[in-house]
This record gives C-alpha cells, structure tokens and sequence, in this order.
C-alpha cells in the first residue's frame, strides 16, 4: 500500500521541528484570542406543534461560538435553524464548548457527568481534531480517547455525528511551513477518525455514528477576524451540512422525526 503524501509530509516535517516549534509560539504570540459567544448554550427553535428533536454539541472552541458574538450566531443554533428547513420539527438544542479542550478531556468529562447522563438526545454532535492536531496526540491515544468518548455516550443519543478534523493547512492564521505540518497531521488525525467510526458503528446496537466533511471553504468571508475560527457565515454554511446529514440519517425524514421524538 502506498504512503499518503501527507503522512511522508508529517515525517518529513519532523526534521524541522525545532524551527516550527518556535514560528508556532511566534504565531500564537501575535493571533488574536477571540472570547466565547454571548448567550446561554441553549434553546429552542421551530413551531410548538411540530414534533420535538433533542440536538446537542460538544467540543471544542466552534461549538461555544468563538468568532461570532452570538451564541444564536453559533454552530448549535444555526444547525438548530437548519434542522427545521429539513424537518417538520421544534429542535432543542444545547452545547457544551470549551476552548483548548480535547478528545481525552471531553471522553473523562462525558463519563463523570450525571447531568448528562440523565439525558436522551436525538443527535449528539461532537467538534473535535483541532487541538489534539496542535497537541501532536499520537494517533493510538487519539484513536482510544474516541472510543471512550463514544462509549460513554452509547446511552445519551440515537444519532453520533462526528465532525470532520478541519484542514488546518488552510487556515489563514497560520503560515508555512507550520501549516503545511499541522495539515498533514490534522488529515492523519481525520484518517483514523473515520476508521474509528467505522468500526464502532458496528458494534454498538441502536446508536448510528458516522463522520461529516461539511465542506467548509475556508476564504476569508467563511473565517472570523482571528483566521481560525468561523464567522457566522461559516457557521451558517457548517450547521446547513450538519442539518441536511442528521435528516438523512432517518430514512423517510417526517415519519423518522416521530419515531425519534420524545
């Protein structure tokens, strides 16, 4: 089997580790840090009389709305919005984001949290890649840590949707060669995601997992000021692809909606 170019990319890369090191401290010295969305981290949306659908995200930075000043601006809201124009449906949607976090985190978080816990969603979203990429998480613990987090919420959701590893050697914030690396490891990390997802959907019964590339163009009008995060065109663009998977994941959308409602 041949080498991805990207992995050959990363090793290569690794000669020039030192030098890469320190143009990121350099990067991350003079990038904007963007504060969380204003709002509370849930809501409804749609007509009362229409059948309910229980959505929730977590993650990383995207899904607390870093970039928008909004939350109702933000990833949740806006795959909330986009739900409804798929479904005859008032979606719920809640969030829990939180900048710099990662899968190991979110994986011991989702296991220790009794609130959740007690809770049943029709679509759990999850936001994950960025920062185990820029942690340079090797791939078995990255691999391991989404295993457990899909474990732990085997109980909480019908539909898992994971997000794709953003391509990170297209955001603007950064400049070669670091983000050619950090590219090259991001599509490693979202290589072994997929395999991740494919395997487990398999072996837990009554739960559908999948991953979604929502094709993201990441021009400057579909990035916030920082180059790292969406705007709220991007997340417009991202909660659209969201929306238009999670339907397609009922087989017949209006009758699958009342099977999942609660």
């Amino acid at each position: 089997m041949s080498v991805k170019w990207y992995r050959l990319g990363w090793y290569i890369g690794l000669l020039l580790s030192p030098v890469l090191i320190l143009q990121g401290l350099w990067i991350r010295h003079r990038t904007e840090r963007l504060p969380d969305a204003e709002g509370a981290p849930e809501g409804c949306e749609g007509e009362s009389e229409h059948p309910v659908l229980r959505l929730h995200l977590l993650g990383e930075s995207p899904v607390a709305g870093v970039g928008v000043e909004s939350r109702r601006q933000g990833l949740a809201c806006q795959t909330a919005r986009a739900l409804i124009g798929e479904l005859d449906a008032q979606v719920h949607w809640s969030e829990m984001g939180e900048t710099g976090s990662n899968a190991r985190q979110w994986a011991q978080r989702v296991a220790g949290d009794k609130v959740l816990h007690a809770c049943k969603f029709d679509a759990v979203v999850v936001v994950l890649g960025v920062n185990d990429t820029k942690g340079l998480v090797s791939l078995r613990r990255w691999r391991l840590q989404l295993e457990a987090l899909i474990e732990n919420l085997e109980l909480n959701a019908d539909i898992v949707v994971f997000s794709a590893v953003p391509e990170m050697g297209r955001f603007t914030a950064l400049a070669p060669p670091l983000k050619w690396w950090l590219g090259c490891r991001a599509r490693m990390l979202d290589d072994e995601l997929m395999r991740v997802v494919e395997h487990q959907n398999n072996q837990i019964a009554g739960m559908h997992i999948s991953r979604l590339n929502p094709g993201l163009e990441l021009t400057p009008e579909m990035l916030a000021r920082d180059g790292f995060h969406p705007s709220q065109e991007g997340y417009s663009h991202w909660g659209g692809a969201l929306a238009k998977h999670i339907a397609s994941l009922m087989v017949q959308p209006r009758e699958g909606l009342r099977q999942h409602a609660r």
